[in-house]
């Protein structure tokens, strides 16, 4: 896959994705006093709203469907 096409399925990833705001909203606990990073709750915000609905979206963070082999 050339970079080109990897980036515009990033991009429509990204733009699946409903803002962090709005993550907020569905999944954060206002009354909640931990400090966290805004990366980390997006991820795991971004992860769950993934799993809960369905879209026909490439996952560009799924590193399974990279083709990369480590051994």
């Amino acid at each position: 896959m050339a970079v080109a096409e990897l980036e515009a399925l990033d991009d429509a990833y990204r733009a699946a994705l409903p803002p962090m705001e709005e993550l907020a909203r569905l999944y954060g606990d206002p009354r909640s006093e931990r400090l966290c990073q805004a990366r980390d709750l997006r991820w795991k915000w971004q992860s769950r709203w993934l799993r809960e609905d369905t879209i026909d979206i490439y996952d560009v963070t799924n590193e399974s469907k990279t083709g990369s082999v480590w051994t």
